[in-house]
This record gives C-alpha cells, sequence and structure tokens, in this order.
C-alpha cells in the first residue's frame, strides 16, 4: 500500500503551492494574496527517486463552530484521518500565530506523526527560521520555499526515509491496492485519458452557483467528499471521484458554478470558470443542473447551448425538485417544454439531490446519451438512410445542377460524426443541411448531442 501525507496549516501558508511543487502538476489553484482557495481534499502523486506516495492537499484550518470553515475543516479531519505523516506547513515570513497553536492542539488528538514545514523562506533575513517553531516540540523542521524549490528536494528526503523506517515503501511499479489510489482518478493524466474508453464514463456536474452540484456529488459518493454550504461559490476547485454505480464505473467531476461575465467580481471566480469550461472539453457526458426554485435561467440555456456546441453530449437534471408544489412543477414542465424547445434530444430528468428522488433514472438517462454518442453504424445503414431522407424530400438545385447524394459512413464519435458523400454538396444550403442532421439524428437515435454531418464531393 502506498503510504499517505497530509498537508494541513492555516489559510494562506502555501499548502497548495507546495502540493503542484510535490506532484509536478499546476492541480491545485493557487493565488497571491487570496486567503482560503483551497476548500475540498485534492489527492495527488508525489514521486522520490523508484518511491512514491499519495499526497492529500487540503483547504485552511480554522478552529470554527460554524459556516463554512466547518465544511472545510472536516475535509481537513479526514484528510488527517486517512495520512500516515502530517505536514504542517507554517509560513516563516508572518511567524508563529495564535492560530497555529490552535491546529497543533488539534492534530495532538490524532496521534499521527507530524513534522513541521516552514515554508515561504526565500527573501527573510533570519538565519535560522525554524527556531520560533522548536516550541512545539516537533524534532523535523524542514525550511522551504514552494514557489522556488528551495529545501523541497531535502524534504522529500526527509519524508520517504521517515517511509522507509516506518517500512511503509513499496516501489512505485509494485502492484498497488490502495483505495485512495482511485481518489486521484485523472488528476495526473487527464490529458492523456481515452475518453473511447467505455468502461469508465467521464461525467462533469456544471451549472450555475448554489444549483447543489457537491450535495449532489456527496449523495452519490454517500460521503461529504465536497464542502457544501448554502452560499453561492462555495466550489472553487475541480473535485473528481470514482465509483461505481449500477455495474458502470463513473468518473464524477465537480466543477465551479459559471454565471455571466458581467456578474463575476473576483480573478478567483474567473480562474474557477475557466476551469470548468476546460473541463466540459475532457469528458464524455456533462450534466446540468437547474435549480427548480429558481426556474430556467438565460444563464442555464447559455451554459445547455455552449456545451452541445462544444461537442459534448448532455443530460440535465432539474435539481431541488422537492422544495416546490405539485403546481409549480407542472408550471415548470410547461415552461421546460417551451424555452427548451430547441433541444428536444436533450433528456431532462427531475430530482433531489438532498433526498436522492429521480437519481436512478437520471442515471439511465446517462448511459441512454452517453452510448448513443459512441455507438458505430454500419456505412450500409447510413446510406439507406441518406437514400430515405432524399426520399421523403429532394434536396434542390445548387447553381442549376441536380445534387446526388450517394452514400454515407461513420467519421468519428464523441460527438457522433456522419460524412454524407453526393455530388454539388458543398453548396447545399443551411435549411437542408439542418434536415438531414435532424432526419439522421431521429433515425439514429441520438440523444443528448448534436450530430455533426459533414460533405464532401464524391469522385
Amino acid at each position: 500500500m502506498l503510504p499517505v501525507i497530509a498537508l494541513i496549516g492555516r489559510k494562506n501558508v502555501g499548502k497548495s503551492m507546495l502540493f503542484n511543487r510535490l506532484t509536478l502538476t499546476n492541480d491545485a489553484l493557487v493565488g497571491v494574496n487570496n486567503l482560503g482557495l483551497t476548500r475540498d481534499r485534492r489527492y495527488g502523486f508525489c514521486r522520490w527517486r523508484e518511491y512514491q506516495s499519495i499526497i492529500i492537499d487540503t483547504g485552511g484550518i480554522e478552529i470554527a463552530h460554524h459556516g463554512i470553515e466547518v465544511a472545510v475543516l472536516n475535509q481537513a479531519r479526514s484528510a488527517i484521518s486517512e495520512a500516515d505523516l502530517i505536514l504542517f506547513v507554517v509560513d516563516a515570513q508572518i511567524g508563529l500565530l495564535p492560530s497555529d497553536y490552535d491546529i497543533m492542539k488539534f492534530l495532538y488528538k490524532f496521534q499521527k506523526s507530524v513534522f513541521i514545514v516552514v515554508n515561504k523562506v526565500d527573501g527573510i533575513a533570519l538565519k535560522n527560521p525554524q527556531a520560533e517553531f522548536s516550541f512545539f516540540g516537533i524534532k523535523t523542521i524542514i525550511s522551504v520555499s514552494a514557489s522556488h524549490g528551495f529545501g523541497v528536494y531535502y524534504l522529500l528526503e526527509k519524508v520517504f526515509f521517515y517511509f522507509q523506517w516506518e517500512k511503509l515503501l513499496v516501489r512505485s511499479d509494485s502492484c498497488c491496492n490502495y483505495d485512495l489510489k482511485s481518489k486521484i482518478c485523472l488528476q495526473n493524466s487527464l490529458s492523456s485519458f481515452d475518453k473511447k474508453n467505455v468502461d469508465v464514463i467521464m461525467l462533469a456536474v456544471v451549472g450555475s452557483p448554489n444549483v447543489g452540484k457537491s450535495t449532489f456529488i456527496n449523495f452519490i459518493l454517500g460521503e461529504d467528499r465536497v464542502v457544501v454550504c448554502n452560499s453561492p461559490g462555495t466550489t472553487r476547485d475541480n473535485v473528481y471521484a470514482s465509483i461505481i454505480y449500477n455495474g458502470y464505473r463513473y468518473i464524477l467531476i465537480d466543477t465551479a458554478g459559471i454565471r455571466k461575465k458581467t456578474r463575476v467580481r473576483s480573478l478567483t471566480e474567473s480562474l474557477s470558470i475557466v476551469r470548468t469550461l476546460k473541463v466540459i472539453q475532457t469528458v464524455t457526458v456533462v450534466l446540468l443542473l437547474i435549480d427548480a426554485s429558481c426556474g430556467i435561467s438565460n444563464n442555464d440555456l447559455s451554459l445547455l447551448n455552449n456545451i452541445l456546441r462544444s461537442g459534448r453530449s448532455v443530460v440535465v437534471g432539474v435539481n431541488k425538485w422537492d422544495l416546490i408544489s405539485p403546481d409549480l412543477q407542472d408550471k415548470f414542465k410547461r415552461m421546460c417544454n417551451v424555452r427548451m424547445n430547441f433541444v428536444r434530444f436533450v433528456n431532462v430528468n427531475f430530482i433531489s439531490s438532498l433526498c436522492g428522488t429521480g437519481i436512478p433514472c437520471l442515471f439511465e438517462s446517462i448511459i441512454q446519451t452517453y452510448y448513443s454518442s459512441v455507438r458505430s453504424v454500419s456505412t450500409e445503414f447510413l446510406t439507406r438512410t441518406v437514400h430515405m431522407a432524399v426520399n421523403k424530400c429532394h434536396p434542390p438545385r445548387v447553381y442549376g445542377k441536380e445534387v446526388k447524394l450517394k452514400y454515407a459512413h461513420m467519421g468519428g464519435t464523441l460527438p457522433p460524426v456522419v460524412i454524407v458523400y453526393g455530388n454539388h454538396v458543398t453548396g447545399l444550403p443551411d435549411n437542408y443541411r439542418r434536415y438531414l442532421s435532424n432526419f439522421f439524428s431521429r433515425s439514429l437515435k441520438i440523444f443528448g448531442s448534436y450530430l455533426d454531418i459533414r460533405f464532401r464531393e464524391s469522385k
């Protein structure tokens, strides 16, 4: 089993910067003078020579009894329980604060091994920045600069020598069945993931702020994996989780809420939205959540349109269905038929992430949508479909010349692509192209995505 390291400390001491440095990634969201960017646990691999371990980044701890700080503290508590070694990160430039004492008292309760990591030692005149932190009685105190890499190699040496002494090390190429390994999911290899791998469905949960995305993730996982709070914008970074639901393996991605550019007020929110939009480009299915108590907003429709135009398959989940009365539910469904008339091929499910109602039907829609976008269709069937479409509605002449559609074949999946060959097809008007696209979509029973139909001149 791989040893586990947890990064613990108060806000803005550089835990996420150190996480990125140790994992050799840019997975964790970092910023200058932005307190409390990290809130949820983030997992990654840390390698040293032929060995590796799992490292967990956590949000800044505040010993509080109310508000979002309690949820962040619970996330840190879960990370500490999973860890074999705690790296207590402190700030050399600010020095020892009362909150550091509170965190150390908190760590003593778990009876875990603790190393103190004195970060941000670059640019300070102190000869021994470790001195004031020796008050805690911790033998191992290491000075580093996560931003410049100073002292990081020495830190790794100390950490892995400790694991070697405790006989926790295994070689990186050894078999490992550690459950936490699945929680890392695609964080370190998302760009190289094969989206056509039918064994894994990558599902991004997106929507406006405070529609219940994190509540949905927690309900499916059966644990408080993601911080949940009533205030909008609680989730700031993408959170990955791997599950098996009804025999299918999913990688769930919780994302930051997206709203209009004119309503974005901070750089942090802008960075979070950019990350969400990038994730949409990498997944196989997008679950768009809409708040039933707020109705269908223009932002929801804009998001839906952008997802479809990016070539992703989408399923709509109307969340918080339990909060509105039966009369309002009927009114909402009628509104759906009107406002979402342009995407009748998208499955709409009415759910409650808090109570779990409608979740099984939602996942059936996700499976249906996924397989309709990865299914391969024979050239014979597609050619027959072309001829049926032509018999029902002949294409108009192009520059006085008759258009002949001869045959068609699959050009790709995710999204489905059909290539049609014929004479003078490049000059077909847009309305006939839309007719053929809709005809193919109905014939192939494609749900949740636009059919990309392309035309080639036959020789």
